[in-house]
């Protein structure tokens, strides 16, 4: 084999890429089959084999695969278990909201200010009032604000990893280090504005519970 087409070889398709690549096999990226010939011929990998193979020995398909590496492996793991961390938080933060707004009207008291809520809620001591959804409230309240704390623990974490392995990676493609400072840089900035967004939202879901909290009181 001369040369092959391979399928998303940013993501699932990276492996088998990487696979010919060391066979001393040219690959290049090949795109889906269009709707008409799926519509015409199906949905099966036999024709979505036999479209990369004519996209690839026709000429059609040139671009190439973007280098990969141990380091661009990593980065993507890092990436996907930081976006997971990110979602996932985002998600108890809602939770949190929606339990707080059904809790009884003397713990939502005890709990404000806002602008310190996760830590209030975190720190709450259990409570045997022999009241099943008062009591119930607080235990999940504070599960909940915990496991904030501790995704955004592993978000800053896993940043401060992807942060470093890029350096390395670019280090290791570019020459000079005022060229990998302006890299770091461009990187740095779309971060902060992912950082900044996030925070504006959670901003944002906090004054919804404020506003939520006075309407239920």
């Amino acid at each position: 084999m001369l040369r092959a087409g391979v399928e998303c070889t940013g993501s699932y398709g990276a492996g088998l890429a990487r696979y010919l690549a060391a066979q001393q096999v040219a690959v290049v990226e090949v795109n889906q089959p269009d709707g008409s010939t799926r519509r015409r011929c199906g949905k099966t990998d036999a024709v979505d084999a036999e479209a990369a193979a004519r996209a690839a020995l026709s000429g059609i398909a040139r671009a190439l695969p973007k280098s990969g590496g141990e380091r661009v492996e990593a980065l993507r793991m890092l990436r996907l278990a930081k976006n997971s961390a990110v979602k996932a938080r985002t998600q108890a933060l809602n939770q949190l909201k929606s339990v707080l707004v059904n809790a009884p009207s003397a713990l939502r008291e005890e709990l404000e200010p806002l602008s310190r809520l996760l830590r209030r809620c975190a720190e709450l001591a259990d409570t045997r009032e022999g009241n099943p959804a008062a009591d119930t409230a607080v235990f999940t309240l504070r599960l909940l604000a915990q496991r904030v704390v501790q995704l955004r623990h592993e978000a800053t974490e896993l940043e401060t990893r992807i942060t470093r392995l890029y350096l390395e990676r670019r280090t290791a493609e570019i020459k000079g280090k005022r060229e990998v400072m302006r890299c770091l840089k461009r990187y740095a900035a779309r971060e902060v504005y992912h950082l900044i967004r996030a925070d504006m939202i959670t901003r944002h879901q906090q004054s919804d519970a404020s506003a939520t909290l006075m309407t239920a009181a």
